[in-house]
């Protein structure tokens, strides 16, 4: 199991106990800290940067406006939020000041003992059984499988992942085997649909009579 499939479908389990921590405020940070990275793909130092001005709540849909000099690849962007997570964060950031960091987030290399001790403490391993670690990145790795399992264009995944590579993208991908069995699946339906047409244009023609089904000549020689 990969590190992204482990961590896919547990996160929920870290959004819930991020809001039971001692400390109301803190486990609220958390919580939509989290989201931010898993719904929008944002990297901890992004947002580690965003203040309150980067949140445009009057826009639909709600987005975080992060800078080209706050952005790793140094590109301005967009980040689309969920309306549920915009409403969430709105509350939050309630009373601070315009150019007020939005969250209080300790250094960067701080970010993998965090999410490593919030797991630890929600019941649910750090670690894969392939030996593979979550980290904040797992996150980021989340947002784009996320969207690759969606059906989402790859164009559109790379896109929204800020990537100026596909290969990057694709890279970043990690899908589980149960969309991949379903693929064949489909290709094995596909196949069988054209035996079945190849099969009554051959009978049609032998008896002589005038096929009315223009099945392309690719479809039965393949």
């Amino acid at each position: 199991m990969s590190t992204i499939s482990f961590l896919w479908s547990k996160y929920t389990n870290l959004f819930d106990y991020t809001l039971t921590k001692t400390g109301p405020v803190f486990g609220e940070q958390t919580n939509l800290v989290y989201r931010i990275a898993t719904e929008t793909g944002a990297r901890y130092g992004e947002i580690k940067k965003m203040t309150v001005l980067s949140f445009s709540f009057h826009a639909r849909p709600c987005f975080i406006r992060l800078s080209a000099s706050d952005s790793k690849g140094k590109e301005g962007a967009n980040l689309i939020l969920l309306d549920d997570t915009a409403a969430k964060i709105k509350t939050f950031l309630t009373g601070k000041a315009a150019t007020e960091r939005a969250f209080n987030l300790p250094h960067n290399s701080q970010a993998a003992p965090i999410i490593r001790k919030d797991l630890a403490d929600a019941g649910v391993a750090f670690r894969s059984d392939a030996g593979e670690d979550v980290d904040f990145h797992s996150l980021r790795v989340t947002f784009i499988t996320n969207l690759f399992l969606a059906g989402v264009p790859a164009a559109t995944v790379q896109k929204l992942a800020r990537h100026k590579d596909i290969a990057t993208t694709l890279r970043y991908c990690k899908i589980p085997p149960g969309p991949e069995v379903a693929a064949i699946q489909k290709l094995r339906d596909l196949t069988v649909t054209c035996q079945n047409d190849a099969q009554l244009k051959t009978s049609v023609d032998n008896s002589g009579m005038k096929n009315s089904v223009d099945v392309p000549e690719i479809a039965l020689s393949a």
